[in-house]
């Protein structure tokens, strides 16, 4: 059930019907392609104390331990956008001994240089400590890169722990990118179709509009 729905639910019992439209990304793909995606996490995030980027800087770290130590491919960390907390990031990564090869700091981009780590990342992390339904979770599910959010309101709207993960503690972030990363082929591909054909049902501007302009006539 829908969170807001049920929120709403609470405030004004007496409403029968509920139409929860959001207002939807711009563009998604007109088919999901998986085959240029490549060992990548991507975080998009500003650099602000908010999101967290401190924390999944120190749980990537963590994790090339158990990579090297189980002989897997190699993950890259793409840190995109950029915020106060921007030099004292890339001091961190320093501080923990991840390379250029490992992380990269993209700084802002571009609208088509978002969709080119959006095509190439794996997976998309965004783990603030409060959020609303943000366009880059749904931009990141529209072109397959399978989510690992943390545990609000907003983002149960659109994952469970089936199609994405659910992170309850940015502490223990490490614990859940290994979980990502061990994922068989078979429930990755599953679950990036089902949050595609979701974005499409769903997060689409020009789908919501239209649901909205039909209830306002």
């Amino acid at each position: 059930a829908s969170y807001v729905g049920e929120k709403i639910k609470q405030l004004c019992p007496k409403v029968e019907n509920i139409h929860i439209i959001n207002f939807g990304i711009q563009n998604c793909p007109t088919h999901l392609d998986l085959k240029n995606k490549e060992n990548i996490i991507l975080s998009t995030r500003l650099h602000k104390p908010l999101y967290n980027i401190d924390k999944i800087i120190i749980a990537f770290a963590k994790l090339q331990p158990y990579i090297q130590q189980n002989k897997q491919a190699p993950f890259k960390l793409i840190i995109a956008a950029a915020g106060s907390e921007t030099n004292k990031l890339k001091e961190l990564a320093a501080s923990l001994n991840l390379n250029e090869a490992q992380i990269v700091f993209t700084g802002m981009l571009s609208y088509d240089e978002l969709l080119y780590w959006y095509q190439k990342a794996k997976f998309f992390i965004s783990v603030p400590n409060s959020d609303a339904t943000s366009s880059s979770l749904l931009e990141a599910m529209a072109y397959g890169c399978f989510p690992l959010v943390s545990n609000l309101p907003a983002n149960l709207e659109w994952v469970n722990n089936i199609n994405g993960i659910i992170n309850n503690n940015p502490q223990c972030l490490d614990k859940d990118l290994i979980h990502a990363i061990n994922l068989p082929l078979s429930a990755y591909v599953n679950a990036v179709e089902f949050n595609y054909n979701q974005i499409q049902e769903k997060a689409l501007f020009a789908t919501n509009i239209q649901k909205f302009l039909n209830l306002y006539q």
